[in-house]
């Protein structure tokens, strides 16, 4: 579990009630002569404050030269606990930045993959890292490569382009709202605080529920991410296929593979799903 906040400043946007599609779209924009490096620093540092306690080994920012795009992270090593798994990470040439929360699974087999196929200089062996390996590559078709836990948010200095992506369960949280002409991307709503947020209950969405089976918080002006227009069908037959996808991956192991029953419909599906992968296809 590590923690992430995000700022980017919106483009012809001036106040709190922006439109949330109304992302950058060209290399004309011009930031704010009185922005201060030293006051959105200090903002970024308040908001990881406020969710230290879900990476209490290490703290980063990046602020960009324009002062427009500003990416703080709190870290739990894990995986790769050098100093080289800090974040946020960067490209090569300092043109792509990200930040990660989570893990990404099969992450061995996916870097030596872009190895046969790249010359990306890997500065550690952190599973995180592999978000820019992927994107300058595949570009942003890189979420198709990824299965995990994960909430990353990327952004490419040249193209001006913000991505923030999550898991497809929403394992790892990923929120964000528009505060004064600005996108806030955290893992935690209380990352707003220090960042000019008001926090105010949304009604409708306690009374329907809204914030459990859509993309609705418990906050007004809070989402968390968008609805799914795919058909129950199409639905069905993905969750299948991503659960033997996870569950083939988590058998790997040099020792003899386990299965918890509760007795549940949960715990029987994954049974038999292992018995599948065992037998019908040799995977152990």
């Amino acid at each position: 579990m590590c923690g992430i906040s995000c700022i980017l400043t919106l483009q012809n946007s001036s106040h709190e009630h922006a439109d949330p599609g109304a992302l950058p779209n060209g290399h004309d924009y011009q930031t704010n002569g009185d922005a201060d490096r030293s006051r959105l620093a200090k903002e970024l540092d308040e908001s990881l404050e406020s969710i230290k306690h879900r990476g209490p080994d290490s703290r980063g920012q990046w602020i960009s030269d324009n002062k427009r795009v500003a990416f703080g992270h709190v870290r739990l090593a894990i995986n790769d606990l050098s100093p080289e798994g800090a974040q946020p990470f960067h490209s090569p040439d300092n043109k792509v930045h990200a930040v990660v929360n989570g893990e990404f699974y099969d992450y061995d087999r996916i870097r030596e993959d872009l190895l046969s196929k790249t010359s990306y200089p890997f500065r550690g062996r952190s599973d995180s890292e592999l978000i820019i390996a992927l994107y300058q590559y595949h570009g942003l078709n890189f979420m198709h490569y990824l299965r995990g836990e994960f909430a990353c948010v990327l952004f490419d200095e040249e193209t001006q382009q913000f991505v923030a992506v999550r898991d497809r369960y929403g394992i790892k949280p990923l929120y964000w709202t528009v505060r004064e002409g600005r996108l806030l991307v955290a893992a935690e709503c209380k990352a707003f605080l220090a960042l000019g947020w008001k926090p105010e209950w949304d009604v409708k969405s306690l009374l329907d529920a809204g914030w459990n089976h859509d993309e609705r918080t418990l906050f007004k002006g809070v989402a968390k991410d968008v609805v799914d227009n795919r058909t129950p069908e199409e639905m069905i037959e993905g969750v299948r296929q991503h659960m033997l996808e996870s569950i083939r991956l988590r058998l790997r192991a040099d020792v003899p593979v386990g299965v918890y029953l509760s007795g549940g419909i949960d715990s029987s599906v994954i049974a038999g799903m292992v018995t599948h992968l065992v037998k019908e296809q040799g995977i152990a």
